[in-house]
């Protein structure tokens, strides 16, 4: 009976959310404004194929739109695209491939939703995580198709890099230590997309940047704190990590210009969830976790959300604004969080992340519900296979639906006579029990 009702419940609930989820696609798709096809003819965006993909893509910069006409966001980004590739040219490419037509390509390259966009350098794919504005994609592009280091040789040169907004890393090569150089310019390889990275054998332009004229150093210059790398200048790893650690600030608001990039981090986010009408309350909490960061961010990034604006979020990781300002840990490819609801005050932050990292902090929202479940497949299956996969989809869980009804109620052995006595509610118990 329970193995029955179970499948019973998951396949109509999948049938009932699907059929639910046709009708309301069709409708947009219909009544969407843009075309993705019509809006991009005669544009600076190249159509992609099985016929030169290859040919094109493996050579210089571009920046992909892998995509489904019967999209609804992939129609809304189309005259974002075309802007953008009218802005760009010169530096980056802008291309689309259609994946109801060019499947094979959209297989190789794991697009598994839409749209999909990619940058590719010399053939070389990297997802894009970042704004779909034009500008967020503009600045992008440039970065990208420039050197992944500059070199800071004079004043109009430093001053032009330390402009830039974003964490910025300086490697400075006494006597042309060209062992360093190498090292820098492979991390920042790595790591272009989410940092700036100069080079300088300029004695002044250290000492600008709080290095020694004397010797080979390595600087991270962050809004909010500058700090100089003190490992080993002949090992990638430890550089390597250095920038990983260092290319986020100490304590951030989490935005949706940044989220992706925090989001995407394997690491732990300890995340203060502030009241921001409470300015000094909210300031001074803020001062105690930043020096908390300080030593756990080895372990944990740390940001803040202003948890009267993004009161479901804060609801979902049990923050009531009566509480706030209250630091969670927030595990999002785990889809997880840790909250002690006994940490009220910022001082005993840092004893609760250690707790967490220990496994003595019991973790939620672990294991989605059923409806989430469901919800996820259903938008699943419409990026993979759009409405007519869909409909098909929903006419098997149907047809199986109809099927589990029919095992339940024809199994005499599955229906007993009477629930047991213990399992009946109070007012329907014998009064004589």
């Amino acid at each position: 009976m329970a193995r029955t009702t179970v499948v019973f419940a998951v396949v109509c609930g999948l049938a009932l959310l699907l059929c639910g989820l046709l009708p309301a696609t069709s409708a947009h798709s219909a009544d969407d404004e843009f075309d993705d096809d019509l809006t991009e003819v005669d544009s600076d965006v190249v159509i992609l194929g099985d016929d030169n993909f290859d040919a094109r893509v493996m050579d210089g910069s571009w920046l992909v739109k892998f995509y489904a006409p019967w999209c609804g966001h992939c129609k809304a980004i189309a005259p974002v695209w075309k802007e953008t590739a009218s802005h760009l040219l010169g530096v980056t490419s802008m291309g689309k491939v259609d994946c109801t037509v060019h499947s094979s390509i959209c297989s190789r390259y794991g697009v598994r939703g839409y749209p999909t966009l990619k940058y590719f350098k010399d053939g070389v794919p990297r997802d894009y995580r970042g704004g779909r504005s034009v500008e967020a994609l503009v600045a992008y592009a440039e970065r990208m198709a420039g050197p992944p280091v500059a070199i800071l040789d004079d004043d109009a040169s430093e001053k032009d890099f330390l402009s830039k907004d974003g964490t910025k890393f300086v490697a400075y090569t006494a006597d042309d230590d060209a062992d360093l150089a190498d090292a820098f310019e492979d991390v920042a390889e790595r790591f272009v997309e989410h940092a700036f990275f100069g080079l300088t054998s300029d004695p002044a332009i250290a000492t600008n940047v709080f290095l020694s004229d004397k010797s080979s150093g390595i600087v991270a210059i962050k809004s909010d704190e500058t700090v100089v790398y003190e490992g080993a200048l002949d090992n990638v790893d430890a550089i390597r990590t250095f920038v990983d650690i260092h290319r986020y600030p100490l304590l951030a608001e989490l935005t949706a210009a940044n989220a992706a990039d925090y989001t995407g981090s394997s690491k732990m986010i300890a995340l203060t969830i502030v009241n921001g009408r409470r300015k000094k309350k909210t300031s001074k909490y803020l001062e105690v976790v930043a020096k908390i960061a300080q030593d756990k961010r080895g372990d944990f990034l740390f940001a803040y959300i202003d948890g009267t604006r993004w009161s479901k979020f804060a609801e979902d990781m049990g923050v009531a604004e009566k509480d706030m300002p209250r630091t969670v840990v927030w595990h999002p490819s785990e889809s997880i969080h840790y909250h002690d609801v006994n940490v009220t005050k910022a001082s005993a932050v840092a004893d609760f992340l250690d707790r967490v990292v220990a496994g003595e902090v019991e973790a939620q929202g672990a294991g989605a519900g059923l409806v989430s479940l469901l919800q996820r497949f259903a938008s699943t299956a419409m990026d993979a296979v759009g409405p007519v996969g869909v409909a098909v989809g929903t006419f098997v869980a149907m047809a199986l639906c109809g099927l589990c009804v029919w095992a339940v109620f024809s199994d005499d052995d599955a229906l007993p006579d009477a629930a047991p006595p213990s399992t009946l509610p109070p007012s329907t118990k014998p009064k004589n029990e």
